[in-house]
């Protein structure tokens, strides 16, 4: 046993006596959250430090160029907002470590002496003593015991003695005795966590515009070169383009939606504890619960599981993941389990690709928030309410939850296809007017049809009822082909009208053009998949009225002194009313074709399933 206990030590680098106040200060700062304060996090973001530049850059060639500065206006606004967002995130990100502690002190040898702690304190490698009603936030391995007794569940009626050498697992409850144990892992190291698929959709929609306005920029500097272009003025379209292309706002949208998502719950007797938890709500595929005080049950909601046998958790320890991995799509009804049989089979299910919830009910439960989706109801104790991602009243609430996570899912979805067909239309052109060594779109113009309309019919968008699954790789496909047909239809009309006028009548005739097309491309991301030439088109009130309020004031700009910034006069009416026909059979065209395309899909899924 000595030799064995050696071994332990020696591979938790601590000794019997424990470890010193140095070394266990040393190890908590190492597990806590590298990003100690919002400041430090905030000056090692690139984007920050990217606007700051341009920024100052834009004042200085405003500066000696004597022009406006409303470009550098709008860089300080994008600051204040990048600035508030991340404010906000990093605050969000926070309340993800937040497991309130079980109990206040917990007894650890430090220099050698005994003494209380508070529980977030301790670390890997502490010999901390436990005694009647500890409940640790750790797991650790028994060194000495005497008459310990323990209880892994909230009932209280099952009860076991732990000896020397075996685990504690975080979250048991001591019943009685007292006990030596050495840490080996704390709350903090116990699981990764939570992967977020909605998170990770939106990182690859900003990898995919930023590769692409990256490249474009160098591409552009380089013509800039070769055509001996002003440098000052490429290198501020470049910053422009790359700071409005890029949709760094597309986060404050984000944190809105999702915030009028958690009142909208809240309106409804729902407790969402954080933003993030919106996010993961999207489509729980699988919902665990207890049924009864021996059986956990896991639920799948899109799939019917005929086998009603029970696997006890003895024959669950028998099996290795990978074994465990290919029964765990076909049971139901698990017996016995403790919190490590749990979250090996969460992990397995979250493999297979599921999205798992967990209505928690025993207090270890709440050591489930980091993997999995962690739900409460009023019959639950008071340590799962306080530590849950969502508390509600009864089933009826969680299906609410459930619905509004979908409909999220589903709008912010077609949001991204909006910004994503948005900016590729304009890369297109840019490409285009470089290749040609034309000035298409001046720094302001970008910056309003990116920041102003599009940010606005993006946001009006959330408040679709669309409850639709869409794929990111349908997203990709759809937004380029339309990009790619409303550019050349662009192209077309620049060459058209550089026959009857001047070059800068033309721009500013392209730039109505692409405003009148986003207002029709908002309409058609109220719905990706099916034609909005229906009813739709007229639902969400509140999508229509925004759209009218912003061609108002997009009319007020247009026909103003404000123009000025935008557009040079002596336009043409029956050049409007062109542009305008066009557009609408650009959109036209577009929803028809989804109707076939949704008649040719639903016609083969029916053959599928006849065949079957």
């Amino acid at each position: 046993m000595k030799d064995n206990l050696e071994d332990l030590f020696n591979h938790y680098n601590t000794t019997i006596n424990g470890l010193t106040e140095e070394e266990a200060k040393e190890r908590l700062d190492n597990n806590t959250n590298k990003r100690k304060s919002f400041l430090i996090q905030l000056i090692k973001d690139y984007s920050f430090w990217l606007l700051l530049f341009a920024i100052i850059f834009s004042i200085f060639i405003s500066y000696i160029k004597n022009e406006s500065y409303l470009v550098p206006i709008i860089l300080i606004i994008l600051l204040i907002i990048e600035i508030f967002v991340n404010r906000k995130l990093f605050k969000e990100e926070k309340k993800l470590y937040n497991i309130n502690e079980f109990s206040n002190q917990i007894k650890v040898f430090r220099n050698g002496e005994i003494s209380s702690k508070s529980s977030s304190s301790i670390v890997t490698g502490d010999i901390v003593e436990l005694e009647k009603d500890d409940v640790p936030s750790f797991d650790g391995i028994v060194l000495e015991s005497n008459d310990f007794f323990i209880s892994e569940d909230d009932t209280l009626l099952k009860s076991r003695k732990l000896e020397v050498k075996q685990f504690l697992y975080a979250g048991t409850l001591v019943l009685n005795g007292r006990a030596k144990i050495l840490v080996t892992k704390t709350k903090k190291e116990i699981f990764d966590l939570r992967q977020y698929e909605q998170q990770d959709i939106i990182e690859r929609f900003y990898q995919l515009i930023t590769i692409i306005i990256l490249s474009l920029i160098i591409l552009m500097i380089i013509i800039g070169v070769i055509n001996k272009n002003d440098f000052l003025d490429v290198l501020l379209f470049s910053i422009t383009l790359l700071l409005a292309g890029i949709p760094k706002a597309l986060s404050l949208l984000l944190y809105i939606i999702s915030y009028k998502s958690m009142k909208k719950l809240k309106s409804q007797n729902i407790k969402v504890k954080s933003l993030k938890t919106i996010s993961s709500l999207k489509n729980i595929d699988v919902l665990g619960y207890l049924v009864n005080e021996n059986t956990f049950r896991i639920q799948f909601l899109k799939k019917d599981i005929s086998n009603y046998n029970v696997i006890d958790k003895n024959y669950i320890e028998k099996l290795d993941d990978k074994e465990l991995i290919k029964i765990v799509e076909t049971y139901q009804y698990y017996s016995n389990l403790s919190l490590k049989e749990k979250i090996r089979i969460i992990n397995c299910l979250q493999e297979l690709g599921f999205h798992v919830g967990i209505i928690g009910y025993q207090r270890n439960d709440v050591f489930l928030k980091n993997i999995c989706l962690l739900i409460a109801d009023i019959n639950c104790n008071s340590i799962i309410k306080d530590n849950c991602d969502i508390l509600i009243e009864n089933t009826n609430s969680l299906n609410i939850c459930l619905l509004e996570g979908k409909r999220l899912d589903t709008n912010i979805k077609n949001i991204l296809h909006f910004l994503l067909c948005e900016s590729l239309i304009e890369m297109s052109l840019i490409l285009f007017s470089m290749i040609f060594n034309i000035e298409l779109f001046t720094n302001i113009q970008i910056m309003w049809l990116n920041l102003i309309i599009g940010y606005s019919i993006a946001y009006f968008l959330s408040f679709e009822n669309g409850k639709e699954e869409i794929f990111f790789k349908n997203i990709l496909i759809k937004s380029t082909i339309r990009a790619v047909i409303t550019a050349l239809v662009s192209i077309t009309l620049f060459f058209y009208f550089l026959k009857y006028h001047n070059s800068l009548i033309v721009n500013s005739l392209l730039f109505i053009s692409l405003i009148i097309n986003e207002f029709f491309l908002g309409f058609s991301s109220k719905n990706i998949k099916k034609s909005v030439l229906t009813k739709s088109i007229l639902e969400n009130q509140i999508f229509i009225l925004g759209i009218l309020s912003l061609i108002i004031i997009q009319g007020f700009v247009l026909i103003t002194k404000i123009s000025n910034y935008f557009i040079v006069s002596g336009i043409l009416f029956h050049d409007i009313v062109l542009i305008i026909g066009i557009n609408i059979l650009i959109f036209l065209i577009g929803e028809f074709v989804k109707i076939i395309l949704y008649k040719l899909k639903k016609d083969n899924m029916e053959e599928k399933n006849e065949k079957k």
